[in-house]
């Protein structure tokens, strides 16, 4: 909870402080592949996933803040066998849909720096099957998610880079609350226009 109040409060300033601004593009398209590392309390032994996403962007007039909207999707199963139980099927999967502000700032013509936060609806998917037997659940949760990323351009028009997310939101099945975000890493390539 600490750390999430100082990277929140880190964010914070800056974006509202702001640095170098520079030119850039009006619009961004980005989609990346990455891993998503969940509460291991709560999710173990599912907590690690492969995740892959994207998200757009497009400049705010006569500012140099830009509205993003994201999709990010994860998932993890397990398996076990037993001779006598039989074949048992554990299947976690997230999704998120974000909407939040972003900047760019840079110090060269080929290096970027984005960063910016905004909300997240979250989705857990978890799903059990023990031979035949079949049961899941699905919960949504809303929360915040806060993102930064070195960016370096490629070529014009092309960019890619490696991004660092935090999402935080909360589901509720059967009087129990559990974390659904975490944090994420990424490769992700885009184009600008």
């Amino acid at each position: 909870m600490k750390l999430e109040r100082y990277l929140t409060g880190i964010l914070i300033s800056i974006f509202i402080l702001g640095g170098t601004s520079i030119a850039t593009p009006s619009k961004h398209i980005n989609i990346q592949f990455g891993r998503k590392i969940l509460n291991s309390s709560d999710w173990k032994p599912l907590e690690e996933q492969t995740e892959i996403g994207g998200d757009f962007d497009i400049k705010i007039k006569n500012s140099n803040t830009y509205f993003v909207f994201g999709l990010l999707k994860s998932g993890k199963s397990e398996t076990e066998t037993d001779d006598f139980f039989g074949t048992a099927k554990l299947t976690l999967t997230t999704k998120e849909i974000r909407l939040g502000l972003r900047k760019y700032y840079s110090g060269s013509d080929t290096f970027n720096l984005l960063y910016g936060g905004g909300i997240t609806l979250g989705n857990v998917d978890l799903k059990f099957k023990w031979n035949s037997f079949e049961d899941s659940v699905s919960k949504f949760g809303l929360g915040y998610y806060l993102e930064v990323a070195p960016t370096f351009k490629l070529s014009e028009g092309i960019h890619a880079g490696i991004k660092f997310d935090y999402s935080s939101f909360n589901i509720t099945s059967n009087s129990t609350t559990t974390s659904g975000g975490g944090f994420h890493y990424a490769l992700f390539t885009g184009v600008n226009f």
